[in-house]
């Protein structure tokens, strides 16, 4: 196993010549992606999106490690870009799944389920004809045309909690009577 000394001399020799070698980095490719990895692990614990986000972190590393400053040890650094880097992939992804809801409520579709897909729409379609004006109004409006919330309560008239709120009860409310509808629907089958 290299010792960081070890790094930082192929570090500094990389750095010399203002791009990083080949050997340098393998050299820490080799020690530290089974670190990188369980790191990515245990943040998503998804093996399969561990192993992207560590080669992504790689990449990463590849293309900055002219800018190592060697202030702290080459695991410290990797660390800090592996935590940083699975943080903020997992916000963006949080962010995704909330802002994606587009009134399918996390229904799984494959490319033969098309009409079973229109099936499922027509009756969210109905669901949400269910629903107050201004309710519809509001999801529509939010999940479909993407008007920030902040927005919607100034045309509203009414504060952001409770533009956050309603939002959430109608989404729970299209939630419970979906399920029931498809659930009778299973069952007529």
């Amino acid at each position: 196993m290299m010792k960081s000394n070890q790094f930082s001399s192929l570090l500094v020799r990389s750095q010399g010549a203002n791009t990083p070698t080949s050997s340098s980095f393998d050299d820490i490719y080799q020690q530290y992606i089974e670190k990188v990895y369980q790191k990515c692990l245990t943040m998503t614990n998804n093996p399969i999106i561990a192993q992207d986000y560590t080669q992504d972190i790689f990449i990463k590393v590849f293309l900055k490690l002219d800018s190592f400053k060697q202030r702290s040890d080459i695991y410290t650094w990797l660390y800090s870009i592996a935590h940083n880097y699975c943080v903020d992939q997992l916000r963006v992804e949080k962010r995704k799944r909330h802002q994606l809801f587009s009134l399918d409520l996390g229904m799984d579709y494959s490319e033969g389920e098309s009409s079973t897909l229109d099936d499922k729409l027509t009756i969210l379609d109905q669901l949400i004809g269910n629903l107050s004006e201004i309710d519809q109004q509001m999801l529509r409006l939010h999940y479909q045309q993407g008007v920030k919330l902040e927005a919607i309560a100034r045309q509203m008239n009414l504060k952001l909690s409770a533009v956050k709120m309603r939002l959430l009860r109608n989404r729970r409310t299209i939630y419970k009577r979906y399920q029931q509808v498809v659930g009778e629907m299973d069952w007529a089958d």
